[in-house]
């Protein structure tokens, strides 16, 4: 029963974030919202050229993020990525790219 609140609070924001797209494309960024607890924080960021709007929603009771981006001619959304960010909250440090999260939980386990 979760995953459908889920999944219904995931195609509101979607759907919101095509309502207030044309008047967020007027400004260079819009302010995030943080969601109470349980909730969803959502982060709609406009393209002031003819690349696509970016729209990424973090759920922080599962500690998941999704990234989407909005096509302006045809309002096509596309999943760009998705990740459990549960791993990456437990790196002292990093600052490389292409690690994932199995990577991650592997090297904790070893360091054990």
């Amino acid at each position: 029963m979760g995953k459908s609140y889920r999944g219904v609070g995931l195609a509101v924001v979607i759907a919101a974030a095509g309502l207030v797209w044309s008047a967020e494309a007027q400004q260079p960024a819009s302010m995030p919202n943080f969601g109470g607890a349980g909730q969803l924080i959502t982060y709609l960021l406009p393209s002031t050229d003819a690349k696509p709007t970016a729209l990424t929603i973090v759920e922080p009771a599962t500690k998941r993020i999704v990234v989407y981006h909005i096509d302006k001619t045809s309002g096509e959304i596309t999943l760009k990525s998705a990740r459990d960010f549960t791993g990456d909250l437990m790196l002292d440090y990093w600052n490389s790219p292409g690690i994932s999260p199995q990577e991650i939980m592997r090297g904790k386990q070893l360091q054990q």
